[in-house]
């Protein structure tokens, strides 16, 4: 009982502080929602799985292009900290995805870089896609032993060379994982993660982005 009047408590504060201080969109600036409805239907090209994953993955989906709202939405929440636009997101990509699996693993980021950001925006993301799909989030079972440059400018080739050998498993692994990252582009960072989960027992692994780059 005292637990269900904290949270009504805190979602009372939480609305009003909305309705005094209203979101607004991350594309457009229009008050109401961090992500609206014009700017989704205008700007969001949504996007088909490919027939064949990334190397180690058994199944890939994406929300959409890289591109418009999704590029600002996922710009803000990576350098801005305007973390609630996860939510959104996830609700949007969270019915795409059709798969069983047992727990859902962010991409890490190294320790300095998390050092530097203050969080990690695939974790945020995978937090908010937990409640969506209500699923448990297990957010430190990959860890990023290796600091890599950088994988933006570097050609398919340069990113899986960067990756390589970037990622380790802590604690015990369980059978079924749904790895999620912010973008894609070539797939090489969800590769070496899924290489390092398999390695540790991992044997059904899925891959999920908010967006994948335009090519």
């Amino acid at each position: 009982m005292e637990q269900t009047v904290r949270l009504l408590v805190r979602q009372g504060w939480y609305d009003l502080l909305n309705l005094v201080f209203p979101p607004t969109c991350v594309n457009c600036g229009r008050a109401g929602s961090l992500l609206c409805s014009i700017c989704w239907e205008e700007s969001v090209t949504l996007v088909n799985e490919p027939t064949s994953p990334p190397p180690e993955l058994d199944g890939i989906v994406s929300l959409a292009a890289h591109t418009g709202a999704i590029r600002e939405a996922i710009h803000a929440l990576k350098y801005e900290a305007i973390k609630d636009v996860a939510l959104p997101l996830a609700e949007q990509l969270g019915p795409r995805i059709a798969w069983s699996f047992d727990t859902i693993v962010p991409v890490p980021l190294h320790a300095a870089r998390l050092q530097e950001r203050g969080y990690n925006q695939a974790q945020v993301l995978a937090e908010a896609l937990g409640k969506v799909l209500h699923c448990s989030v297990t957010p430190h079972m990959l860890q990023r032993k290796k600091f890599t440059a950088s994988q933006v400018g570097l050609n398919a080739e340069e990113r899986q060379a960067n990756v390589k050998d970037a990622f380790s498993v802590q604690g015990e692994a369980v059978p079924r994982v749904l790895l999620v990252d912010d973008v894609r582009t070539t797939g090489a960072t969800l590769t070496a993660c899924a290489k390092a989960l398999r390695s540790a027992g991992v044997t059904t692994i899925y891959g999920a982005t908010v967006s994948v780059a335009v090519q």
